[in-house]
């Protein structure tokens, strides 16, 4: 290995480690847990609201049934419990980041984290 190959190496290593850490801290959960249906939204709660709110359990009415959701500050949201026949959406984990989603195909019902741009709010206004 000559002296460019290892300089070549470091510096692959160094712009790996340095990405890691920008897409790592750019995930982070700033927008909002929101419990769609078939009809649209049902339930929306920004992580600073769920801060301070604390721990807590809720129940919607879904086509399979009742279905009940978990919030956790530090965690994000959990399906904890479901009525429907299969029964996947109980062995998700947690969602706390931008995009991630958990569904109940069944119940036609899910939850998902979004950013506020994806809330419809314009980025910018031309005139």
């Amino acid at each position: 290995m000559s002296r460019n190959d290892f300089y070549l190496l470091v510096f692959i290593c160094f712009l790996a480690v340095t990405g890691y850490f920008i897409f790592a801290t750019g995930a982070e959960n700033t927008g909002r847990i929101v419990i769609a249906g078939e009809n649209g939204e049902i339930y929306s709660i920004s992580f600073e609201e769920l801060e301070k709110t604390g721990r807590f359990s809720k129940e919607f009415t879904s086509a399979a049934g009742p279905i009940i959701f978990t919030f956790a500050p530090g965690e994000g949201v959990h399906v904890e419990k479901a009525l429907c026949p299969d029964k996947i959406c109980l062995g998700s984990p947690p969602i706390n980041k931008n995009g991630q989603t958990i569904a109940c195909v069944p119940g036609r019902i899910y939850a998902t984290v979004k950013t506020a741009a994806e809330r419809g709010e314009p980025d910018a206004v031309i005139r």
